[in-house]
């Protein structure tokens, strides 16, 4: 019976990791702006968007982040800033976009992270690379990186 048991969580275990070293490999699509806008989260609950219509799909809507006054560059270098230092891989990064790339850390599964500055407004999308449910991972990432954001740019007196 234990030998059964070992061979089942030894199996998981090693399907997880499969599908961790999977997500490493470029997104089926790949990250950017569509006509200025993030691109909308698919039928999967393993993605959530601020671009997301709260009243058509919340399932994905998040909200954005209202920046506090201050000089938008030194803002958007405070929101970089902090996403590297909570652990983002910066893949690209311009006057109003960034993609970073998170990797969990057990199995290492890759989720791509997505930030558009407007005005005075942050849109995010957050978006696991495999799987269909992320167990509110890419929701409770956002609301990290909204608290550390605004800590991040209050300190900087920007």
């Amino acid at each position: 019976m234990l030998w059964g048991l070992a061979i089942v969580v030894i199996a998981v275990a090693l399907a997880f990791a499969v599908l961790g070293w999977w997500s490493r490999r470029a997104p089926d699509r790949a990250p950017g702006l569509v006509e200025g806008q993030l691109v909308p989260c698919g039928p999967a609950p393993n993605c959530v968007c601020s671009e997301a219509s709260q009243a058509d799909d919340p399932a994905h809507h998040v909200a954005p982040l209202a920046l506090p006054p201050g000089d938008p560059d030194a803002r958007w270098e405070a929101v970089r800033d902090t996403v590297a230092a909570v652990g983002g891989s910066i893949v690209t990064s311009g006057d109003d976009y960034l993609h970073a790339t998170f990797r969990t850390p057990v199995f290492g599964f890759v989720d791509d992270v997505e930030l558009r500055r407007d005005g005075d407004a942050l849109h995010w999308r957050s978006a696991s690379r495999v799987g269909h449910s992320d167990l509110g991972a890419n929701r409770r990432r956002l609301e990290m990186l909204r608290g550390r954001i605004k800590a991040a740019i209050a300190g900087n007196g920007s």
